[in-house]
């Protein structure tokens, strides 16, 4: 279960998937609160927006979970020092979004120069004892960063990085990677991993690909609340739906299609991946079809 708890930031990110800004409304955590009593999801992650802004009211939130659920906090960073003591106990994993390793491309993909901040916050909550990782969206403007990444992680003491590629949803647009720099891009990054002893996770079915095996979650291990309260499979998909949970969960048309493979997929011979990310396909087509970035056939070519 994800949940993004508040529309404010306090960056203007370029591959933001949910086009969060300077104001904009928080989640009913009331609601939040009867879904999970509802549903008793194990897992719980947490996201904006930048939910630290709202630091006091998801304190509140978190120590009213009605179930035991581990708590993953998505941060860009730039409030841990400041906030990190209000939740930090409620929070057993802590994903910080970290881009680039250099001020100018950091700048260049966040608007403002607020890098010796997170630098800071990695620092911190590395410090803290919080489990650590790294968030990573791949785009075509940070595609040279990747091994400097990894190597951060491991001089730092971050033992995971989380790499996502952009998706075409919310501010996402326009800097998307080709499928042979998808390729490439995760190969140096599974490389460099394996060298520095960083732990690689591709939060993406087309893993696969390279034997690794990554299932699409959409609409079966994972459920999007937004701050409008609407459902969504997963955080990447542009369409929410509004309504009752069961409804939605069991009768929705887009849950449902969010679940079935992509017809131009199914005498592949790559198991699992079952068409891709669902989530870039419909955003851009409507429907589910196979995912535009894959890369089987860059691969087997090489």
């Amino acid at each position: 279960m994800y949940v993004n708890v508040t529309r404010k930031c306090n960056l203007g990110c370029d591959y933001c998937y949910s086009a969060s800004g300077r104001s904009g409304e928080d989640v009913d955590f009331n609601h939040v609160l009867s879904l999970m009593d509802e549903i008793k999801p194990r897992r719980i992650g947490i996201s904006g927006g930048e939910p630290l802004l709202v630091a006091d009211k998801l304190a509140d939130f978190m120590g009213r979970y009605p179930c035991k659920t581990q708590t993953t906090l998505y941060t860009n960073g730039l409030l841990i020092e400041e906030k990190l003591k209000t939740v930090g106990d409620r929070v057993d994993i802590l994903k910080i979004n970290f881009p680039a390793t250099t001020r100018k491309v950091y700048q260049q993909l966040n608007g403002v120069d607020t890098f010796d901040t997170v630098i800071r916050g990695v620092k911190t909550s590395v410090r803290s004892g919080i489990e650590t990782i790294l968030n990573t969206t791949l785009n075509h403007q940070n595609i040279k960063e990747v091994k400097a990444i990894v190597d951060f992680a491991a001089d730092n003491e971050v033992g995971e990085v989380n790499v996502l590629r952009v998706r075409p949803s919310g501010r996402a647009h326009n800097i998307e990677l080709t499928p042979r720099d998808v390729m490439t891009a995760y190969q140096e990054l599974l490389s460099s991993g394996k060298e520095r002893g960083v732990k690689i996770d591709l939060h993406d079915p087309l893993a696969n690909l390279f034997g690794i095996e990554v299932k699409c979650a959409a609409a079966t291990g994972y459920l999007n609340v937004d701050t409008d309260s609407g459902l969504g499979p997963c955080p990447f998909f542009n369409q929410t739906v509004k309504g009752e949970f069961k409804d939605i969960w069991e009768n929705n048309e887009l849950f449902k299609a969010a679940r079935q493979p992509a017809k131009e997929c199914e005498e592949c011979s790559t198991n699992n991946c079952l068409g891709g990310c669902r989530a870039c396909s419909t955003n851009i087509s409507g429907s589910v079809k196979k995912d535009p970035w894959c890369f089987k056939d860059i691969l087997e070519s090489v």
